[in-house]
């Protein structure tokens, strides 16, 4: 059962890809099981009860009793359908070959898409002599006095010419459909037939290294360590150099000369040797195709999950998102696997890295720019040790200014005061409470309690205002179209609205969730799709200062605008945001005059969006030190100035609103 997927999953490949087959070896299959009177029709009924009872199985509780009802409702099914089928033998073993295949590897076997050859083949045998039959059929002769002669077209036939024609129209699609998934989604988890895909940032990270091998003369002896964890693709990519594989624990320390890859678990201790590097790469190792489709009727009973995907069929939203799927492949994948590449500082002179110099503040404090008379600083700097940080990402100031910030790769929030002194901190690498996986954004109420999407975590935990454990609820769901109420899917966004309820931007199942302080579920809106309402990948969140929720999307490229209840009120694309890379995570801010700002991370800049939703400024650098990664923002309506995280540097950033102005 490798795969875990749902008993419907080959059932779905048809329509994606053998749609023509389909036009000839569905009615064949109807044809030849009713075409013979009562009795077939009777046998092919009891067919389709006892396939119901075998897959709908589970719905019953019963023990061995059921497991024993299933087989023996299969082997009715086999025998009923064998005795339905009218025709001759060949006939008959294709029907029999088609659907017991079908049922057989949904039921029992693996469920892959390098298997599904194994359904197919035989349906496109049917469709291929049912159409041939047709055909046949359509230019048949008759034979008068002892002389062929052409049939006469009836109503019937001339209506069987006119199907040839939205046949052959289907045979051009089947074609682009073909060219599309071998040529230009070939390296792209948009098909059903890429289970998991190598992401574009590794050719990346594979093109730095040959390039710093070859501008630095060591060739093919450039020592390479990759982190046992993940070690493949990288052992194919590296085959020809002088790689090893290491576990990369507290313990590891890398050979002088040497690029690193490290996992995204062992990050946190790379702070040891972090000095000896240029700013690490991040990537992102895999994609696949998003498996939306997984939360059809999982843990109701067959009948309501039929019920389920029937009442679905009259909303004209799911005919929108089949059309844009079945024609365009419109659909985001997602990444999994991440990990970061360490470049010694040595091979400067000949690989700038990917930022165009050295991060500021990334050293000792004696070379980081001075606060100036204006207020602008840095706090912190990239490390593990108390004050500092790695990949810092959403960050969220209390009322008396303090700054919480979500240090990612160290796996714990960090509370400093206004002026940059560590405060408190929380956290280690774990599922306990109070630990993390990957964290993403924070938010503070009213109180001054603490609440953190701990994103890999699936979940939110709350914390007092010394970042003591309270409160953790939620759960990784399967169900990604109607997630429990307690069920998440990498949670990305968090804030607390006007009445302190709490909002979460739940990115994997694409809606905005409401809780209590206390974790108790209030509401969601949203959905999958691209109409007004709907979100593809969600990731950050706001509350401006008439309760209006505003939702930035990764996957749309836009910010959405909803009323406190989340009624829809407007939407506003954002062309900056456009770029389908893994690191598009935007975020947001809401100012008190109604104005956005948003981080644009892969442009390494942030956005000044107005109250009608245009982007009406674009800052790159505060005074002359440029913006590496800007990842998270908040903004001190107090005093007038703005907090970003920069993660490739490490550290919170600090300047007034006012140099937008200056840009």
């Amino acid at each position: 059962q490798r795969g875990d997927q749902p008993e419907f999953y080959y059932l779905m490949f048809w329509p994606a890809y053998e749609y023509l087959a389909l036009v000839f070896a569905g009615p064949a299959l109807l044809h030849y099981c009713l075409r013979g009177g009562p009795g077939p029709w009777l046998l092919t009924i009891i067919t389709v009860c006892a396939l119901l009872f075998a897959f709908g199985a589970e719905s019953f509780t019963g023990g061995t009793a059921i497991v024993i009802a299933e087989c023996l409702a299969l082997v009715v099914a086999a025998v009923t359908l064998f005795l339905a089928v009218r025709g001759e033998v060949f006939e008959r073993f294709l029907v029999f070959w088609t659907a017991a295949s079908l049922v057989a590897y949904s039921l029992v076997g693996e469920k892959m898409p390098w298997l599904t050859v194994h359904t197919t083949v035989p349906l496109v045998i049917l469709a291929a002599y049912s159409g041939g039959r047709f055909f046949s059929w359509l230019v048949a002769t008759r034979r008068t006095d002892g002389v062929a002669r052409q049939r006469r077209f009836t109503l019937g036939r001339t209506t069987a010419s006119a199907v040839a024609v939205p046949i052959a129209l289907l045979a051009l699609l089947s074609m682009r459909t073909t060219i599309l998934a071998t040529y230009d989604h070939g390296d792209v988890p948009r098909e059903f037939l890429f289970y998991n895909q190598t992401s574009p940032d590794v050719p990346d990270v594979v093109e730095r290294v040959d390039r710093i091998a070859e501008a630095s003369g060591r060739g093919n002896g450039l020592r390479v360590q990759v982190d046992r964890t993940d070690p493949w693709p990288w052992g194919w990519y590296f085959r020809d150099y002088n790689v090893t594989f290491d576990e990369m624990g507290a313990d590891f320390r890398p050979e002088a000369d040497s690029v690193v890859l490290v996992a995204s678990p062992n990050e946190t201790y790379s702070s040891a040797y972090i000095d000896a590097y240029q700013p690490a790469q991040p990537y992102t190792l895999r994609w696949a195709f998003p498996e939306d489709y997984r939360g059809i009727g999982e843990k109701k009973d067959l009948a309501e999950g039929i019920g389920d995907f029937a009442s679905s069929l009259g909303n004209s939203d799911t005919w929108d998102h089949w059309w844009a799927f079945w024609f365009h492949r419109d659909i985001l994948p997602q990444g999994g696997g991440e990990g970061r590449l360490f470049v010694p500082l040595e091979f400067e002179a000949v690989d700038p890295g990917p930022s165009s110099s050295t991060p500021v503040g990334r050293g000792e404090a004696s070379t980081r720019p001075a606060g100036d008379i204006e207020g602008r600083y840095i706090i912190g700097r990239l490390g593990a040790q108390p004050g500092q940080m790695d990949l810092p990402l959403g960050l969220a100031l209390d009322a008396a200014g303090d700054v919480y910030v979500v240090d990612s790769g160290n796996s714990r929030i960090q509370k400093f005061d206004p002026r940059g002194g560590s405060l408190a901190a929380v956290g280690t690498a774990g599922t306990a409470p109070g630990q993390f996986n990957q964290p993403s954004d924070v938010a503070v109420d009213a109180a001054g309690n603490v609440y953190v999407a701990d994103t890999w975590n699936h979940r939110i935990q709350k914390f007092a205002p010394d970042l003591t454990p309270i409160l953790a609820w939620g759960q990784p769901t399967r169900d990604l179209i109607n997630p429990a109420p307690d069920r998440f899917w990498a949670p990305r966004g968090i804030v607390v609205d006007h009445q302190g309820n709490i909002l979460v931007a739940d990115t994997g199942t694409n809606r905005i969730r409401r809780y209590t302080p206390d974790g108790v579920h209030i509401g969601d809106f949203g959905r999958r799709g691209k109409e007004a309402g709907e979100f593809q990948d969600p990731t950050g969140i706001a509350v401006g200062p008439d309760g209006s929720i505003y939702v930035a999307e990764a996957g749309n490229a836009r910010i959405q605008k909803f009323d406190a209840s989340g009624r829809f009120l407007a939407a506003w694309p954002i062309e900056d945001w456009s770029e389908r890379s893994l690191r598009n995570k935007p975020r947001i801010e809401a100012l008190p005059d109604g104005r956005l700002i948003g981080t644009d991370a892969p442009h390494a800049r942030l956005l000044l969006i107005s109250g009608g939703g245009h982007v009406t400024a674009r800052l790159e650098k505060v005074v002359d030190v440029p913006l590496f990664s800007p990842e998270g923002v908040a903004f001190d309506a107090k005093q007038g100035f703005v907090y970003v995280t920069d993660g490739l540097a490490g550290h919170i950033r600090r300047f007034p609103f006012t140099d937008f102005a200056l840009r």
